[in-house]
């Protein structure tokens, strides 16, 4: 046991005086998740729902044009419910308006309903939404007056009652809309699922180094410890335990900067975001493991075969646009059910918008059989290897 300490002290020292890992694991996904907030925060910033210009052109005093002007003066005050900047014009005014660009359309009310609009996008069809449910309303108001028309009796108490009944059926139908975004909804999470899906992966180049340096055709200390009589399980994984350690504090201090520095919000459940990273961060070093005694080769081409995959990986998954990740799932979706990578950023994607169920439980189970089957196989590699000389 003493040894096995020693060596995971030993190990763990090594590796954080490789100035070339330790940029790679720590500082490099602080520095691209910084470049991920400038780039990202603006674009949110700009997609907020902000109330829209219209116009409003009264023809005449009938009851339906009352009613609308009345339904858009409340969609234009100032609060929550906010969705018009409404300005009452002649239909001459509106158009040029229109035509400038000055208003997304205007709502032409008279005994009949009507409204004009310049283009097809989100506030066009917010426009054509209220105006539809104003006339839905506005049928539901005459149908009522039309019910009790024959009351001879239409006193004081019959209006209040009628009028109580109207405004009963015409809250549950209000028009409402509440700005939800982008606190609430972020598309451009998956941009920092993705950066954590990469830390935890980039871990595997600790793995690769630390089994390197117990593999005799890799290292002077590795021949040293072929030829000594101390077990070389507890060697490699003491060195293993310590590479997983370093790219704990890795993964820490990334959560930590993103979180309180960049405000990042990464959603409600935190002990399952830490299995998460967990499980990434073991089948990263997993592959490192696969790499090292797998692949015939220098530490240099090691490296980068690793970065490679890694980046590679991270593309699928969503980390370059998001519009990648939607279209492997689309056409090709085997890909990314195999990619280590997608299934730590889907498991974030699906834990920050559905909650802790099914789909995050399948990515843990797939992480696991990932990490599994590359440190059996990685095993068996190891177990085999024969030196005629050392």
């Amino acid at each position: 046991m003493k040894l096995f300490f020693h060596n995971f002290l030993y190990s763990f020292k090594i590796l954080l005086r490789n100035k070339v890992l330790v940029f790679w694991i720590m500082l490099f996904p602080i520095i691209l998740g910084t470049f991920f907030y400038l780039a990202f925060s603006q674009i949110e910033k700009k997609e907020s729902f902000e109330a829209f210009p219209i116009g409003v052109v009264v023809k005449d005093n009938s009851i339906m044009a009352n009613y609308a002007k009345n339904v858009f003066q409340e969609l234009s005050k100032d609060g929550q419910d906010k969705i018009f900047q409404m300005e009452y014009m002649s239909v001459l005014k509106a158009e040029e308006k229109l035509q400038k660009k000055e208003i997304v359309g205007y709502v032409i009310c008279s005994s009949s309903l009507s409204f004009v609009i310049g283009n097809n996008g989100i506030y066009e069809t917010i426009l054509k939404t209220v105006v539809d449910q104003v006339m839905e309303e506005f049928a539901i108001y005459t149908t009522l007056l039309e019910k009790n028309e024959g009351n001879k009796k239409m006193d004081k108490a019959w209006i209040e009652k009628t009028g109580k009944e109207i405004n009963t059926i015409l809250q549950k139908s209000f028009v409402s809309l509440i700005d939800d975004s982008p606190s609430k909804l972020s598309y451009t999470m998956i941009e920092f699922y993705s950066l954590i899906a990469m830390t935890c992966f980039y871990g595997a180049m600790l793995a690769m180094t630390s089994v390197n340096k117990n593999l005799a055709n890799m290292s002077f200390v590795g021949k040293r410890v072929q030829v000594s009589p101390t077990p070389k399980f507890h060697l490699i994984f003491s060195s293993l335990l310590a590479s997983f350690l370093i790219q704990i504090i890795s993964l820490i201090g990334l959560f930590f900067y993103t979180t309180f520095f960049l405000h990042i919000h990464y959603g409600e459940h935190f002990l399952w975001i830490v299995l998460l990273s967990l499980f990434g961060a073991i089948a990263g070093l997993s592959l490192g493991v696969f790499v090292a005694s797998v692949l015939k080769s220098n530490e240099n081409t090691k490296i980068g075969f690793l970065i490679l995959i890694t980046m590679f990986g991270c593309f699928l998954s969503g980390m370059m646009g998001i519009t990648m990740k939607y279209l492997v799932d689309k056409n090709f979706p085997i890909i990314n059910r195999l990619n280590p990578l997608n299934m730590i950023t889907d498991g974030f994607y699906s834990l920050y918008y559905y909650g802790v169920h099914g789909k995050f439980f399948l990515n843990l189970f797939s992480l696991g059989c990932f990490s599994i089957v590359l440190i059996g196989i990685s095993v068996w590699v190891l177990r085999r290897q024969a030196y005629d000389s050392i």
